[in-house]
């Protein structure tokens, strides 16, 4: 993946020991990455260990970054390793199971409330929350990554070590896990309908029709069903309007007390390098 201009001359200047570099890599990535370890761990404090031991492994090996990736990507990639190895030092991660073993049909009936009317209840922030936690953690990483972050298919792939299609199996499947969790807190307009209406054939190009991933003539047979189909229309729907509805409540970030603390802890981290560095260099 290519780099901007600007991210080029960051990491030039990073690698160099500049120090307002150092400030503009921790402001720009710092609340991302906490939201992904967030995500992964549940747990604040422990995101923002994770965020920290991200800028200071990151810094240390800055050297051996060789700009394949974005900056990001690679940041993003050491703080989920870390996030995965403070999961491991607790408990395996949940397995993801077989697609479909123990799945059960899906409710599925239109929502009264439009996302920025959900947002803006009070209660709504814990009831994502506990929505997202209820995902296993590799799912939780993908849905993440692709819907909160907005990172492509291709990066979210590199990030994790995974296929794209890989990719795409995980958020699929967080989509519609996230939409059922998310139907059971909301106020529906009808009654549920009966399980049976669920259309097999065109559950599993969901995700990718909504990606707008789905190749002709396929897409356009997908798009028929819809407009026939009341029962598919709304899975449909609603699974755009989870999407949303979480993608609006992008608001948790590091409380400003402890972003301080943070950087103080990286801004030493970063000068002892360049001190370390300036030493390895050979007398003139």
């Amino acid at each position: 993946m290519s780099q901007s201009d600007t991210e080029t001359d960051i990491l030039a200047r990073l690698k160099a020991g500049d120090m307002s570099a150092c400030e503009i890599c921790v402001a720009e990535h710092s609340d991302q990455l906490f939201r992904l370890a967030f995500r992964m761990v549940r747990d604040e404090q422990l995101a923002e260990d994770i965020v920290q031991d991200t800028f200071l492994n990151a810094f240390k090996g800055l050297e051996h970054f060789d700009g394949r990736s974005t900056l990001g990507t690679w940041l993003f990639r050491i703080a989920y390793n870390n996030a995965l190895m403070r999961l491991r030092a607790h408990k395996p991660l949940e397995p993801l199971g077989i697609d479909g073993e123990g799945e059960t049909a899906p409710v599925v009936v239109p929502w009264r409330e439009s996302p920025e009317e959900i947002v803006e209840r009070q209660e709504t922030a814990a009831q994502l929350d506990e929505a997202i936690a209820s995902l296993p953690a590799t799912l939780r990483a993908v849905f993440q990554l692709r819907d909160i972050e907005e990172r492509s298919t291709t990066e979210t792939a590199e990030i994790l070590g995974l296929t794209e299609a890989a990719v795409k199996v995980r958020l699929h499947r967080a989509r519609l896990a996230l939409r059922e969790k998310l139907s059971r807190y909301f106020e529906a307009v009808e009654e549920p309908r009966a399980a049976t209406m669920t259309c097999e054939q065109l559950v599993p190009y969901l995700s990718d029709y909504i990606d707008h991933a789905v190749e002709e003539p396929l897409a356009a047979a997908a798009r028929a069903h819809l407009a026939s189909c009341p029962h598919c229309h709304i899975l449909l729907d609603t699974t755009r309007m989870t999407i949303t509805l979480l993608q609006q409540n992008r608001t948790r970030t590091i409380p400003a007390a402890d972003r301080r603390e943070l950087f103080a802890q990286i801004q030493a981290a970063f000068l002892e390098r360049r001190r370390n560095a300036q030493k390895a260099k050979p007398a003139e």
